[in-house]
């Protein structure tokens, strides 16, 4: 793609005729996209047609050899048709509409939200207008409603952990203190039960002894009762002898 510079270096070779045709493309595609090249070059054509028409006589010089090639340069644009730029047009109208866009903008972000905020007294939310609760009952929850409920729905769930410990705490205490008084139960129980086998077998020991005979008696206890006898034989003796001893003698 050639640039102005080199545009205009082709003009002359252009209006002689001299151009390649590669560069007589190159040079027309710069005149679309440029117009100060393409206006430039339609003068010098008006130029040329002057001078080629003052050949053709006497050439003279006077003051109105301007007027003739501004009369040849606005026939030359009346017979052309006028074609429209709008790539410049688009550029023209666009460049105000985005600056009016970005200055929207900008005073969009820097300026501060006029919407009301919902602000709490003492505990108590304000109440939206009366338009307020007809959109919201169309649209459903919005973010007034859910940062008006935000705090009842936290203290619901504080008191609720609050009673489930409580609970929990009371039902631990309670299965503990059930626990300690089986425990007790159980060892009264125990020993309800010792006690009373102790008593059952010492019963059948008492029973087992007296139901024995004689003869199958402990070796022990026949030798008691077999001294008894002699004992009590040699007592009467002996008594029988201290009472003849203690007799009082005849005077």
């Amino acid at each position: 793609m050639i640039t102005c510079q080199h545009a205009r270096q082709l003009f002359d070779r252009y209006l002689d005729g001299e151009l390649s045709p590669s560069l007589q493309a190159e040079l027309h595609a710069h005149q679309l996209s440029c117009s100060a090249c393409q206006t430039e070059l339609a003068m010098l054509e008006a130029c040329g047609d002057v001078i080629m028409l003052d050949r053709r006589r006497e050439p003279k010089l006077s003051d109105s050899f301007t007027d003739r090639v501004l009369m040849a340069r606005r026939s030359q644009l009346a017979s052309q048709p006028r074609r429209r730029n709008w790539g410049r047009t688009l550029v023209v109208v666009g460049s105000p509409l985005a600056a009016a866009a970005s200055i929207a903008l900008c005073l969009t972000l820097m300026w501060p939200d006029a919407r009301p905020r919902p602000t709490a007294i003492s505990g108590i939310a304000e109440e939206p207008a009366p338009a307020n609760k007809n959109l919201l009952q169309k649209s459903g929850a919005s973010s007034f409603e859910t940062a008006q409920n935000l705090p009842t729905m936290q203290m619901p769930s504080s008191s609720l952990m609050e009673s489930l410990l409580t609970t929990v705490v009371e039902r631990t205490s309670q299965t503990v203190e059930g626990t300690k008084n089986n425990l007790s139960k159980l060892e009264l129980l125990l020993q309800r039960a010792l006690a009373e086998t102790n008593a059952r077998v010492a019963a059948q020991e008492d029973g087992s002894l007296r139901r024995l005979p004689s003869g199958d008696q402990p070796a022990e206890r026949q030798g008691t009762e077999q001294e008894l006898p002699g004992s009590s034989g040699t007592g009467s003796e002996n008594g029988s002898d201290s009472g003849s001893d203690q007799l009082p003698e005849p005077l």
